[in-house]
């Protein structure tokens, strides 16, 4: 349910409005590009809504953030 899009966020042409991918506190691409990360690589998962993520990062992230946190950091 956190992850459904709910559809236009912002008048703002720059805002994300589905949930954006961060590794290690980088921003890494659509919720899509989690495919590309093998499971083994991945520490922990958070998510952050998004007024946490507009909070931490920018209004940009309106649609919230999922964090992925590697093994090696």
């Amino acid at each position: 349910e956190f992850l459904k899009d709910r559809g236009k966020i912002s008048i703002r042409t720059n805002t994300h409005e589905q949930a954006v991918v961060f590794l290690n506190d980088q921003e890494y691409g659509i919720l899509a590009t989690m495919r590309n990360i093998p499971t083994g690589r991945i520490a922990e998962v958070r998510y952050l809504n998004g007024m946490d993520a507009v909070n931490r990062f920018g209004a940009q992230y309106g649609g919230g953030i999922i964090m992925l946190i590697s093994r090696n950091q």
